[in-house]
Protein backbone atom coordinates (compact mmCIF):
# COMPACT_ATOMS: atom_id res chain seq x y z
CA UNK A 1 0.00 0.00 0.00
CA UNK A 2 1.17 3.45 -0.87
CA UNK A 3 1.20 6.12 2.33
CA UNK A 4 3.48 8.89 3.03
CA UNK A 5 6.14 8.90 5.65
CA UNK A 6 9.15 11.58 6.38
CA UNK A 7 12.45 12.00 7.59
CA UNK A 8 13.07 14.03 11.39
CA UNK A 9 13.54 16.58 8.57
CA UNK A 10 10.14 16.52 7.04
CA UNK A 11 11.60 14.72 3.88
CA UNK A 12 10.13 11.83 2.20
CA UNK A 13 12.41 9.33 2.06
CA UNK A 14 14.19 9.15 -1.15
CA UNK A 15 13.37 12.22 -2.39
CA UNK A 16 14.75 15.92 -2.09
CA UNK A 17 11.03 17.40 -1.65
CA UNK A 18 9.84 18.57 2.01
CA UNK A 19 6.17 18.92 2.68
CA UNK A 20 3.86 20.55 2.02
CA UNK A 21 4.08 18.40 -1.71
CA UNK A 22 1.03 16.90 -3.35
CA UNK A 23 1.36 13.36 -4.21
CA UNK A 24 -1.01 11.18 -5.84
CA UNK A 25 -0.61 7.02 -6.56
CA UNK A 26 -2.03 4.05 -7.91
CA UNK A 27 -1.51 0.99 -5.92
CA UNK A 28 -3.74 -3.04 -7.20
CA UNK A 29 -3.23 -5.62 -5.77
CA UNK A 30 -4.96 -9.23 -6.53
CA UNK A 31 -7.99 -10.31 -4.50
CA UNK A 32 -9.59 -13.53 -3.93
CA UNK A 33 -13.12 -13.50 -5.91
CA UNK A 34 -15.20 -13.94 -3.36
CA UNK A 35 -13.64 -10.67 -1.74
CA UNK A 36 -16.30 -7.96 -1.44
CA UNK A 37 -15.29 -4.30 -1.58
CA UNK A 38 -16.41 -3.54 1.64
CA UNK A 39 -13.98 -6.53 2.78
CA UNK A 40 -11.37 -4.86 0.95
CA UNK A 41 -11.65 -1.76 2.59
CA UNK A 42 -11.68 -3.18 5.97
CA UNK A 43 -8.78 -4.78 5.58
CA UNK A 44 -7.06 -2.40 3.52
CA UNK A 45 -8.17 0.15 7.17
CA UNK A 46 -6.67 -2.06 9.01
CA UNK A 47 -3.18 -2.38 7.12
CA UNK A 48 -3.46 0.78 7.49
CA UNK A 49 -3.78 1.07 11.19
CA UNK A 50 -1.27 -1.50 11.74
CA UNK A 51 1.52 0.38 9.48
CA UNK A 52 0.70 3.77 10.02
CA UNK A 53 -0.93 4.00 13.57
CA UNK A 54 -0.14 7.67 13.64
CA UNK A 55 -2.52 8.14 11.00
CA UNK A 56 -6.78 9.15 12.63
CA UNK A 57 -9.46 8.00 10.01
CA UNK A 58 -12.14 10.48 10.04
CA UNK A 59 -15.33 7.51 9.98
CA UNK A 60 -17.41 10.61 8.15
CA UNK A 61 -15.37 10.26 5.05
CA UNK A 62 -16.28 6.46 4.46
CA UNK A 63 -18.53 7.51 1.53
CA UNK A 64 -19.33 5.28 -1.33
CA UNK A 65 -18.30 6.39 -4.98
CA UNK A 66 -18.15 5.01 -8.19
CA UNK A 67 -14.61 4.80 -10.69
CA UNK A 68 -14.78 3.79 -13.65
CA UNK A 69 -18.67 2.67 -13.57
CA UNK A 70 -17.64 0.47 -10.93
CA UNK A 71 -19.26 1.36 -7.41
CA UNK A 72 -16.14 2.37 -4.91
CA UNK A 73 -15.09 3.86 -1.16
CA UNK A 74 -13.13 6.71 -0.62
CA UNK A 75 -12.18 7.48 3.09
CA UNK A 76 -9.76 9.56 4.46
CA UNK A 77 -6.97 9.77 7.01
CA UNK A 78 -5.16 12.65 8.72
CA UNK A 79 -1.68 13.02 10.06
CA UNK A 80 1.06 15.03 10.52
CA UNK A 81 4.02 15.49 8.37
CA UNK A 82 7.33 17.65 9.15
CA UNK A 83 4.86 19.84 11.41
CA UNK A 84 2.21 20.25 8.82
CA UNK A 85 -0.94 18.88 9.20
CA UNK A 86 -2.00 16.20 5.65
CA UNK A 87 -4.56 14.52 4.74
CA UNK A 88 -4.55 10.85 2.84
CA UNK A 89 -7.29 10.35 0.55
CA UNK A 90 -7.87 6.88 -0.88
CA UNK A 91 -10.45 5.70 -3.09
CA UNK A 92 -11.14 2.26 -3.80
CA UNK A 93 -12.98 0.02 -6.00
CA UNK A 94 -12.11 -3.51 -7.51
CA UNK A 95 -13.04 -4.86 -10.89
CA UNK A 96 -13.24 -8.48 -11.09
CA UNK A 97 -9.95 -10.31 -8.90
CA UNK A 98 -7.99 -6.73 -8.54
CA UNK A 99 -8.35 -4.11 -5.98
CA UNK A 100 -7.58 -0.41 -7.45
CA UNK A 101 -6.48 1.83 -4.74
CA UNK A 102 -5.65 5.43 -5.70
CA UNK A 103 -3.65 7.48 -3.33
CA UNK A 104 -3.83 11.16 -2.87
CA UNK A 105 -1.34 13.14 -0.11
CA UNK A 106 -1.50 16.73 0.04
CA UNK A 107 -1.00 19.18 3.08
CA UNK A 108 -4.59 20.15 4.31
CA UNK A 109 -4.59 23.47 3.64
CA UNK A 110 -4.52 22.36 -0.08
CA UNK A 111 -6.49 19.17 -0.10
CA UNK A 112 -9.98 19.74 -0.82
CA UNK A 113 -8.51 21.74 -3.92
CA UNK A 114 -6.55 18.31 -5.09
CA UNK A 115 -9.26 16.12 -4.40
CA UNK A 116 -11.56 18.69 -6.86
CA UNK A 117 -8.79 18.48 -9.44
CA UNK A 118 -8.52 14.29 -9.17
CA UNK A 119 -12.49 14.25 -9.49
CA UNK A 120 -11.65 14.75 -13.39
CA UNK A 121 -9.41 11.74 -13.27
CA UNK A 122 -12.69 9.65 -11.45
CA UNK A 123 -14.95 11.13 -13.91
CA UNK A 124 -13.21 9.99 -16.71
CA UNK A 125 -11.63 6.93 -15.62
CA UNK A 126 -11.91 4.00 -17.80
CA UNK A 127 -11.69 0.01 -17.36
CA UNK A 128 -9.99 -1.22 -20.57
CA UNK A 129 -9.92 -4.70 -19.50
CA UNK A 130 -13.03 -4.99 -17.14
CA UNK A 131 -14.55 -8.01 -16.63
Amino acid sequence: MAGAATTANGRCPGTRHAFPRQYATLSTEIVRDDVTLDEYVTVSLARVQQNHPQYRLDPATVQPITLGGKPGRTYSLSDEQGGVPIRVMRFVTLDANVAYMFTLIAPETDADAFAAQAQVMWDTFTFTTSR
